[in-house]
């Protein structure tokens, strides 16, 4: 089960163009607005790159 699940990181990283998970960031992720929010669930939105 792990295995297959390492699998399917793998893939998606190197889909991304990066060889290492120790490569990405914030640029790299795709939420819909409004799903990131603050830390104790305030009225704020955080933003990611």
């Amino acid at each position: 089960m792990l295995d297959i699940l390492r699998g399917g990181l793998d893939s998606a990283v190197l889909g991304l163009g990066h060889s290492s998970v120790h490569e990405l960031g914030p640029g790299d992720l795709v939420m819909p607005p409004g799903f990131p929010l603050t830390l104790g669930g305030g009225e704020h939105l955080a933003t990611v790159g």
